[in-house]
């Protein structure tokens, strides 16, 4: 998916907005100037007078060497030999920055990031798709790619003084990548107090943002993987910011004083997506994961933070806020979905105890591809993998008071199954205990069937009984059911479908998935405003035929 962290225009209507989780691939786009351009250059070179002037230096004849070559290749639609050091396609200052490699490897648009690279004051980089490193237009766009060497440590530091643009475009922008990829400890880049920064349609790959103070613009911008801290660090921040996307790093947004001083700033149209690891220590059987959340603040010495957020979507469960004024409007309903490792998914930056080979991003998850079916909702993945049906019951509570969805999917018990000796009755029990909770919060259940697997051959009639048991409940119980068993069945009726195992015979592929989300029900947006009548719309009995 070419785009950035999120965008503007988008067919997937995601509220105006899409997240967006694979490296975009790199466009090369060759055009031809118009004849207008053309003229326009020449006006612009012709200007200068009728004939060069004795007095005319060195700088003056390379700038008309070079506009002569541009204009002549424009006009026939080629490239000039040319070997003249005079007609160079940039005289920037930034070639001279330590630490950072310009068109790297004789790759124009290739800036590689050796080491901890430092703009100084005075310095100005440029890093667009149409524009020279120093900022002039180019006479036709290239790809842009930006590359941090991980094994060299490689970071980058705008000071006071010094200014930095990375503008890519709209649906194409410009990747800031780490290589060796996924490194244990992520590259920062730090944007200081009285330095200028502008950023447009930009994705960070496993890399982080801290913005310090005043004087920083960005927009679409995205940063995934970030790792162990945050996404975005404001640090003492003020001003305005939108469409902003922070997806799976230890925290989304990060609040912090700087000299003391607290934030003030204002963020619109974004999104933080699965900024929490797992539960680390908090549960009384803490997973695997790091600890995390979408919010955190560290409390300024003077003052409150202040957050305004327009239309910002987020996970409030693990937020960790002091001294902090957080002013939200506009934001979308909220559905919840909880289980185990199925819902949660095999994406090596999601689960990392039970990655699947090639099951490389988000979309390895029927909630996301939920999410996809449902733009004016956000969908919040609360399933855990290894969680079983009573570990999902203890942490209901919490999603009910701080999430406050309008529906709730509830997966899981294939733990119940494999991890204990309980009887389906009771499974089934566990679930109506949930039911009830939500119900008396306003919330509408909605069920899934275990789905089928082929690791333990023996326990598929348990599964099956299982299954029956939460059907005839909900009918029972006016829950909505969906037997996403049957859907993903062999057609031999014995275990997982082959066209939706990936090789663990568990969860689901990609497809398999996909179709699962894609049979649920859906409720509408007017059934969630309406309160009483989404109840009664998604909780009459068992799913229809498929």
């Amino acid at each position: 998916m070419p785009a950035p962290g999120v965008s503007r225009n988008d067919d997937s209507g995601l509220a105006g907005y899409r997240e967006k989780l694979a490296v975009p691939v790199p466009v090369e786009r060759r055009g031809k100037c118009g004849l207008a351009r053309v003229r326009k250059r020449r006006r612009q070179y012709f200007n200068f007078s009728g004939k060069m002037s004795e007095h005319t230096d060195s700088s003056m004849i390379r700038l008309q060497c070079h506009t002569v070559a541009a204009v002549l290749a424009t006009l026939f639609c080629t490239s000039l030999p040319c070997t003249a050091k005079h007609l160079a396609l940039s005289t920037s200052r930034a070639s001279t920055i330590e630490g950072i490699e310009f068109d790297a490897h004789n790759q124009p648009g290739s800036v590689v990031v050796t080491a901890a690279a430092v703009l100084h004051p005075g310095q100005r980089l440029v890093l667009s798709p149409t524009k020279n490193y120093d900022g002039t237009p180019l006479i036709r766009p290239r790809t842009l790619r930006i590359v941090f060497e991980t094994n060299r440590n490689a970071s980058l530091r705008v000071e006071t003084g010094a200014r930095l643009v990375i503008e890519g475009e709209p649906g194409l922008p410009i990747s800031c990548v780490a290589e060796p990829e996924d490194p244990a400890v992520k590259p920062v880049v730090v944007f200081a107090q009285g330095g200028r920064t502008e950023l447009r349609h930009v994705s960070f790959f496993n890399i982080a943002l801290r913005l310090e103070g005043s004087g920083h613009v960005m927009s679409d911008v995205s940063v995934q993987y970030a790792g162990d801290q945050p996404a975005f660090t404001f640090a003492g921040t003020r001003g305005n910011f939108d469409h902003l996307f922070a997806h799976h790093s230890t925290w989304g947004f990060s609040f912090e004083p700087l000299a003391g001083l607290s934030s003030d700033l204002t963020i619109r149209d974004s999104t933080i997506r699965s900024c929490a690891k797992g539960t680390g220590m908090r549960d009384p059987n803490p997973s695997t994961y790091v600890a995390g959340g979408s919010l955190r603040s560290i409390p300024a010495k003077k003052g409150r933070h202040r957050i305004r957020f327009i239309r910002v979507d987020w996970d409030p469960v693990w937020d960790e806020l002091k001294r902090t004024e957080i002013r939200a409007s506009g934001q979308r309903p909220r559905i919840v979905t909880i289980g185990d490792s199925i819902g949660q998914g095999c994406c090596r930056y999601v689960n990392f105890w039970n990655y699947l080979p090639g099951n490389d991003d988000i979309e390895h998850s029927w909630p996301y591809q939920l999410q996809l079916r449902v733009p004016d909702f956000f969908v919040i993945n609360k399933a855990e993998g290894g969680n079983l049906t009573t570990e999902m019951m203890a942490r209901l509570p919490a999603i009910i008071q701080k999430i406050r969805p309008k529906y709730c999917y509830i997966g899981g018990g294939t733990n119940d199954v494999f991890r204990t000796s309980w009887p389906p009755e009771q499974t089934v029990e566990n679930y109506r205990s949930m039911w009830l909770q939500l119900k008396r919060a306003g919330i509408v259940p909605i069920q899934l069937a275990i789905t089928p697997q082929t690791v333990h051959p023996e326990l598929e009639a348990r599964i099956k009984k299982t299954n029956a048991l939460l059907r005839v409940a909900s009918e029972r119980d006016g829950v909505r059911f969906e037997d996403v068993y049957t859907l993903l069945e062999s057609p031999s009726g014995s275990g997982l479908d082959p066209a939706y195992d990936p090789g663990d015979g568990l969860h689901p592929n990609k497809k398999g998935y996909k179709k699962l989300a894609d049979s649920l029900f859906v409720p509408a947006l007017d059934s969630a405003k309406s309160g009483g009548n989404a109840s009664e719309s998604a909780g009459r009995g068992p799913s229809a035929q498929r």
